[in-house]
C-alpha cells in the first residue's frame, strides 16, 4: 500500500476542493476532508453498494454486509503526507514526540530497511520496564498523547486489554492507525483521479452548462461516495468475488459457525485473483495460548466474544473499518481433525504457561504440539498478557494462575477459543470456508479524533 503514489497534484487539489472532498487546507501539513472517505463502498443509509452483486452467489468467495454510517461530523483531519510529523501525530503521538521521531527518521543512514512505522513502533522500547510502571506512565514514556491513551485504557474493555501487554496493544494501535492513513490517502488520490476524469467528460459533452458535481454535501451526516470506481478498488473486497447481502447469513445445517474481529487493514489481499482465500492476516505466530511454535488460527463460537474484540479495535483506532468475520465450517471437516480439549484446569495452566514462554512442555503434552499431534485445540482464553504469565516461576504456576486468569465476559461466562494449528490445517480451513465466509463491515465509529491532541 505504501508503495503507491498518493501525492496530489495542483489539479488534484483543485478538483477535490470543487467537489468538496477536500474542504480546507490547514496549517501543520494537514487538510480537512470529507468523512465519506472513511466509509465502506456502499450507498448511504445502509443500502447495498452498486459496485457489488446484491444477491448471494454460489460462485462468490465471500459475502459482505455494510452497516450504515452513523451520524458523525462531516469532516476529518488528515495529514498531507504519509511521511511527516502530522502522520506521526495521526497515529497517536504528541507533537513533541512526533517531531523527535520524524527528525530521527529523516536523519537515518540510507539505504535503511526501516520505514516510518518501524521508527514509531521502536518508541515502545522506551518503556522496557513496563511491568514496574502504571500503564499511562508507560505510554507517556513512549510519547503517546492523552487521547490515544484514553482509548487504549477504556474501562469497558479492561478484560480484553489484559489479554496482551500495553506495549503489544500500543504497537497494534500504531500499526493499524498508520495503515489506515495510507489507505485513506489512497482513497483520496482515487477520488481525485475520478473527479478530474468526470469533469473532463462533462466539459466535453456539455461545455456550456457543465457544473462540478458535488459528491459531498455539508448536511450534518456524511454521505458515502459509493460510485467512484477508484474508491472501490481501495477496499480489499474484489468485486468479482464478493456479493453484498442485506442480512447476516443464517447458520447452515451440519456446520459450525465461528467468529473473529479484525481491522480491515490487517487483512491484506485476503482474496486472490482466482477467488481463493489467503487468510494470512489472521494468523498468530507462536507463543499464543495453545500454539507453542506453530502458526495458528484462533476463532470463537461466541459472537459476543468477537464483538468485544471488534468494539475495542474500533475504540482504539477510530478511523479504521472494523470487520466482524463469520465462517461456517462443515462439522465433518472439523470432526475429522485430530482434536484436543483444554479447559481451565491444572493442565490448562501448565500448557498455557509453556506455550507463552515458548518452552517445551512435559511429555504428557506431546499430542498437543508435536508433529502428527493435535490439529485443533479447543479451550478457554487466558486473560493475562504473556509478560505477566511468563514472569510466573515454574514451581508457582498452579498457585499463581487461577480462574481469575481466564477471560470472562460480563462475569457471566468464560470465553472460549478454537485453535487451528499448522500451515496445512490453515490451508485446508481456507479452502473449506470459501463461499461460506461473511464480513460485516462497520464504518469507523468516530470521525472526531483530534490529530495530535496532547
Amino acid at each position: 500500500m505504501d508503495s503507491l503514489d498518493t501525492s496530489l497534484t495542483a489539479e488534484d487539489e483543485n478538483s477535490l476542493a470543487e467537489d468538496r472532498i477536500v474542504v480546507q487546507k490547514l496549517s501543520g501539513g494537514k487538510r480537512k476532508v470529507s468523512a465519506s472517505l472513511l466509509t465502506p463502498p456502499s450507498s448511504h443509509a445502509g443500502s447495498l453498494s452498486s459496485n457489488y452483486s446484491s444477491s448471494s452467489s454460489s460462485s462468490a468467495t465471500a459475502s459482505v454486509r455494510f452497516q450504515p454510517l452513523a451520524a458523525v461530523n462531516n469532516t476529518i483531519i488528515l495529514p498531507d503526507h504519509s511521511e511527516s510529523v502530522a502522520a506521526i501525530e495521526f497515529c497517536g503521538f504528541t507533537l513533541d514526540a512526533a517531531q523527535q521521531i520524524y527528525s530521527r527518521f529523516v536523519s537515518r543512514t540510507v539505504p535503511n530497511p526501516d520505514d516510518l512505522l518501524d521508527y514509531m513502533k521502536s518508541e515502545t522500547y522506551r518503556a522496557k520496564d513496563e511491568d514496574e510502571l502504571l500503564p499511562r506512565v508507560a505510554m507517556s514514556k513512549m510519547g503517546l498523547g492523552q487521547a490515544i491513551q484514553d482509548r487504549i485504557m477504556d474501562d469497558r474493555f479492561e478484560q480484553i486489554r489484559q489479554t496482551q501487554s500495553i506495549t503489544a496493544w500500543v504497537r497494534n494501535t500504531i500499526e493499524v492507525n498508520y495503515e489506515t492513513l495510507l489507505l485513506l490517502q489512497q482513497r483520496l488520490k482515487a477520488a481525485a483521479v475520478y473527479t478530474r476524469a468526470k469533469k473532463k467528460r462533462k466539459s466535453v459533452q456539455h461545455p456550456e452548462t457543465f457544473q462540478p458535481e458535488t459528491v459531498w454535501q455539508p448536511s450534518g451526516t456524511a454521505t458515502v461516495t459509493s460510485n467512484i470506481p477508484g474508491l472501490s478498488a481501495c477496499h480489499n473486497l474484489p468485486e468479482a468475488h464478493v456479493s453484498a447481502v442485506a442480512v447476516r447469513p443464517v447458520d447452515r445445517p451440519d456446520h459450525y459457525t465461528l467468529y473473529k474481529g479484525k481491522a480491515a487493514v490487517e487483512m491484506g489481499d485476503w482474496i486472490s485473483s482466482d477467488g481463493s482465500l489467503q487468510l494470512e492476516g489472521l494468523r498468530t505466530y507462536a507463543k499464543g495460548d495453545f500454539n507453542l511454535n506453530n502458526p495458528a488460527y484462533y476463532w470463537t463460537l461466541e459472537l459476543e466474544t468477537a464483538e468485544r474484540y471488534c468494539n475495542y479495535a474500533a475504540t482504539r483506532c477510530p478511523y479504521s473499518e472494523i470487520w466482524l468475520l463469520q465462517v461456517q465450517v462443515k462439522k465433518t471437516s472439523v470432526d475429522s481433525l485430530r482434536s484436543k480439549d483444554l479447559w481451565y484446569s491444572n493442565e490448562w495452566k501448565e500448557f498455557v504457561w509453556h506455550c507463552r514462554k515458548c518452552l517445551q512442555p512435559p511429555p504428557r503434552y506431546d499430542d498437543f504440539w508435536k508433529t502428527n499431534g493435535a490439529e485443533l485445540i479447543k479451550g478457554h482464553v487466558c486473560q493475562n498478557s504473556s509478560r505477566i504469565i511468563t514472569n510466573i516461576k515454574k514451581e508457582e504456576v498452579q498457585t499463581a494462575i487461577s480462574e481469575a486468569n481466564v477471560l470472562s465476559l460480563n462475569n457471566q461466562f468464560k470465553a472460549t477459543q478454537w485453535c487451528f494449528l499448522g500451515i496445512e490445517v490453515m490451508s485446508r480451513f481456507d479452502a473449506e470456508v470459501k463461499g461460506k465466509i461473511h464480513v460485516e463491515i462497520r464504518p469507523p465509529p468516530d470521525s472526531e479524533m483530534a490529530v495530535g491532541k496532547p
